[in-house]
């Protein structure tokens, strides 16, 4: 059998060099859009028009690592600098991350059964009274303390709920002192307020959040001797 080459269609393969040219100037337009892309991001991991979980999940994407969920680890620092962000947002923001994984666990394990899930801080780590302000020194840091700096004892409440709408929220404020944080979770629940509750959203609703410190304490004083006089308070 005699070899006979296929007929030609009149198509002729572009010169190796126009190819290695192509290439080239495809991969220099490519690069240049990257870094483009990558200054763009830059700009908006800071951007004060972000959100800061945007800014953190632009973070994420830009140098490839998930924001750590030990709120110790040495990257939240470095987060908050490149957000433009507090080190107290990123550690807030990593307990949000967790807490939506276990609702998502939630609703897809018991599609039917509600819940309110109330999550707070009772005081903040030891050693956050350090770097809330570290250009002072002991005793001015004493000074502060002495004088209940709200700065060093505010923490953070959170209620979300789960297969269900929370039914009241008014009582939600912010700030909000912890004493009235059972009242919250009775109305976000709908459950009916016994008087003693139904007089301390009296007091909330008076004093616009605070307990102990509205009107120099005596607020408080009247609403524990109501509780004492009730028998509610024992063995004083």
């Amino acid at each position: 059998m005699q070899y006979k080459p296929a007929p030609s269609f009149g198509h002729h393969a572009p010169p190796v060099d126009d190819l290695t040219t192509d290439f080239r100037a495809r991969l220099v337009q490519h690069q240049a859009e990257t870094a483009e892309r990558r200054r763009f991001d830059l700009a908006e991991q800071s951007s004060k028009l972000k959100t800061a979980e945007e800014r953190i999940r632009i973070w994420e994407r830009l140098h490839e690592v998930t924001l750590p969920r030990d709120p110790a680890h040495r990257l939240v620092d470095i987060i908050a600098a490149n957000t433009g962000l507090t080190s107290a947002d990123v550690r807030v923001l990593g307990l949000e991350v967790e807490a939506r994984q276990g609702y998502e666990i939630l609703r897809r394990d018991f599609p039917d059964d509600p819940f309110l899930v109330v999550r707070y801080g009772d005081h903040q780590p030891d050693f956050a009274k350090l770097i809330v302000d570290r250009s002072i020194d002991t005793t001015e840091l004493g000074r502060r303390l002495m004088a209940f700096d709200p700065r060093y004892f505010t923490t953070y409440y959170a209620i979300d709920a789960i297969n269900f709408q929370p039914v009241e929220l008014s009582s939600a404020l912010d700030p909000l002192d912890a004493p009235y944080l059972p009242l919250v979770v009775l109305e976000a629940a709908g459950l009916p307020l016994d008087p003693s509750f139904a007089e301390q959203k009296k007091i909330l609703q008076r004093c616009h959040g605070q307990f102990y410190r509205c009107a120099a304490g005596t607020e408080a004083r009247r609403f524990n001797r109501l509780l004492i006089d009730a028998g509610l308070i024992k063995g004083l």
